[in-house]
């Protein structure tokens, strides 16, 4: 029978842990949390900003980035996202949660939610690139996560074809709360992948907002921004 220490080498050897950005094999001496590999550590930027303000008029507290939106992360959110790599949501999320836990010194949260996809876009996907970050991260951070409570009823253009004007315009109106006695007097962590203009998120803090949140924090793999405003 295999010891505790063989399966383990089993598994290294099975399923070793690669760099998100680049694929390299890392040394089985790596952290599962760390998934990036010296070359590409030295060349990825990460978000200067530990929580990125927000303007008076948005209905979030703050948001927390993990890269800028730029270089190698655009390329892995982008293949993650939108050319079936599903898998990269392992190390995005422990890397995501870690920013997290560093950023937040331990503040803790009720719950957390994702921005959810539209069911017709969510089938032709397979899945929802926010929804995965969110398991990893719940798991990570020992926090709940809702599922189906923050629901997208109208399909949308794409963000990324519209210029910022439209995009407001775009999400208004797009996403409902199923569950407001879930979040009332909660401290919420909600995450997406990317945020541009922040349309997408403050539509959903709005709703967040209205069902007497207590706070709001918001959480992206990546962002250009240096603040969210309506």
């Amino acid at each position: 029978m295999l010891g505790n220490r063989n399966i383990e080498l089993l598994i290294e050897l099975l399923f070793p842990i690669k760099c998100v950005f680049c694929g390299q094999i890392l040394s089985s001496s790596v952290k599962d949390k760390d998934f990036i590999c010296n070359a590409c550590i030295e060349e990825v930027r990460f978000s200067e900003q530990s929580v990125i303000p927000v303007c008076e008029n948005s209905y979030c507290d703050g948001l927390i980035s993990l890269f800028q939106y730029r270089g190698l992360a655009e390329k892995a959110i982008k293949s993650f996202k939108f050319k079936n790599k599903p898998e990269l949501f392992r190390a995005f999320g422990h890397l995501l949660a870690d920013r997290i836990v560093k950023v937040t010194n331990g503040e803790g949260f009720d719950i957390i939610l994702y921005v959810p996809l539209h069911r017709i876009k969510q089938l032709a996907r397979g899945y929802n690139q926010s929804m995965l970050l969110a398991v990893v991260v719940s798991r990570c951070l020992k926090v709940p996560l809702a599922k189906n409570v923050l629901v997208k009823e109208r399909d949308t253009l794409p963000q990324s074809t519209l210029n910022r004007a439209v995009r407001f315009a775009n999400v208004e109106g797009a996403f409902t709360l199923k569950r407001a006695d879930k979040i009332m007097g909660k401290r919420v962590l909600l995450l997406d992948d990317v945020l541009t203009t922040g349309a997408t998120l403050n539509q959903c803090g709005k709703l967040l907002r209205a069902a007497s949140a207590e706070k709001i924090m918001c959480a992206v793999l990546a962002t250009n921004r240096r603040g969210i405003r309506e």
